[in-house]
C-alpha cells in the first residue's frame, strides 16, 4: 500500500490543489467578515464547492492503483497477495497460455474500473471542468 502511494501521491496532491486554488478567496473574505472561523470556513465554503474535484481526485487515484502492475510483480511472491493484473500476467507467462482464461481474466480485470466510471461520470466530468470557465 505505500509503494502504491507514491505512484498516486503526486497526482492527489496536484488536482486538489489546482481545483481549491479555484475557488474565489472574496467566499472566505466574506464568511470572515461574518464571523466565521477557520474550521468553519473549511467545513461549510470550500470542501463543499471543492468536493467535484476531490471525488474526481479519489476516483483517478484508485483506478490507478487498480491497473497498477510494476510494484505489484516485484513485491509479491506469495500467490496469496498477488494482485489480478500480476495474476493475469502469470497466466500468459507460459509456453502454451489458454487464451479463453485470459481474456475471462481479463473482462473480470476490466469490468470494476468501467463500472465505477460510468455510474460517476457525471462527477467526473464536473470534477476536471470546474474552474475551466471564468465568468
Amino acid at each position: 500500500m505505500i509503494a502504491d502511494s507514491t505512484v498516486v501521491l503526486p497526482f492527489t496532491v496536484w488536482l486538489p490543489k489546482s481545483g481549491i486554488d479555484r475557488i474565489p478567496i472574496e467566499l472566505e473574505e466574506a464568511a470572515a467578515i461574518d464571523g466565521a472561523r477557520l474550521w468553519h470556513t473549511l467545513f461549510q465554503i470550500v470542501l463543499p464547492l471543492a468536493k467535484p474535484v476531490i471525488g474526481t481526485t479519489l476516483l483517478f487515484s484508485a483506478l490507478v492503483v487498480w491497473g497498477e502492475f510494476l510494484y505489484a510483480m516485484l513485491f509479491t511472491s506469495d500467490s496469496r497477495a498477488q494482485t489480478l493484473t500480476v495474476v493475469t500476467a502469470n497466466l500468459a507467462s507460459g509456453r502454451v497460455a489458454d487464451y479463453g482464461l485470459l481474456a475471462a481474466a481479463g473482462v473480470i480485470a476490466a469490468v470494476p474500473p468501467v463500472v465505477v466510471g460510468l455510474l460517476l461520470q457525471r462527477a467526473i466530468v464536473s470534477g476536471l471542468t470546474s474552474g475551466s470557465v471564468q465568468g
